[in-house]
């Protein structure tokens, strides 16, 4: 991933996004920008917004809907993108791997959240908590933040079946244990057949054996 040359949102986007600012905190939000006049406050506000969605505006606005105090430029930005929080990427990042080990490609806000999972370890990531990888995860994430171009984030790996077993749906299990259950009818295991193979052999066993063999099979046996 690239980055482009990035564009100021439209003016009419960052006007209507004051906007709705001032009517959720009314003076207390316009008092920031006092002695600014409004169309300096407008253009500030779309430059800093730039390569910023529709939709990610939204969550910010949404954000402020429980949010007592007015947000300044770089808090509402971060409202915006609260994947930016690094406890908030990391519980992501997780959500990711674990879908990831399911054979998903997981949902990654940014590249950066994937890579920084990398760095740490698919193991680390699904194993110990935020508390025991804070420092080594904000460490890793910023540093991913901080880079000018990120790679995609790779299709999973196909899960390869278990030692010994082979994949299979589960029309084709029930296939296999329909077709073993009619060859135990139509082929019943000879209790046996043991005795069988020596008698076929019986120079290889010691005559006391052929004897009690040929009892068990009810031949008669000669004195």
């Amino acid at each position: 991933m690239q980055l482009a040359e990035i564009q100021p949102i439209p003016e009419t986007w960052a006007a209507r996004v004051i906007e709705r600012l001032h009517l959720l905190y009314g003076s207390k939000f316009m008092q920031q920008w006092d002695g600014i006049d409004k169309a300096t406050m407008v253009r500030a506000w779309a430059e800093q917004l730039a390569g910023f969605t529709g939709d990610e505006v939204s969550v910010g606005l949404a954000a402020c809907g429980n949010r007592p105090f007015a947000p300044t430029l770089p808090e509402f930005k971060r409202l915006c993108r609260p994947w930016l929080e690094p406890e908030v990427a990391f519980r992501l990042a997780v959500a990711g791997m674990q879908s990831r080990r399911a054979g998903d490609i997981g949902t990654w806000p940014h590249p950066a959240v994937y890579w920084a999972a990398v760095e740490i370890g698919n193991h680390d990531m699904l194993n110990q908590s935020w508390q025991t990888l804070k420092s080594r995860w904000e460490a890793a994430y910023s540093i991913q933040l901080a880079r000018q171009s990120w790679d995609d984030v790779p299709a999973p790996a196909a899960a390869l079946p278990a030692p010994g077993q082979t994949a299979a749906t589960k029309e084709q299990a029930d296939a296999g244990i329909k077709a073993m259950a009619a060859a135990a009818i139509e082929k019943p295991r000879d209790p046996k057949a043991w005795a069988k193979k020596i008698l076929a052999n019986p120079k290889g066993y010691a005559s006391i054996a052929v004897t009690m063999t040929k009892r068990a099979l009810g031949e008669e046996v000669s004195a």
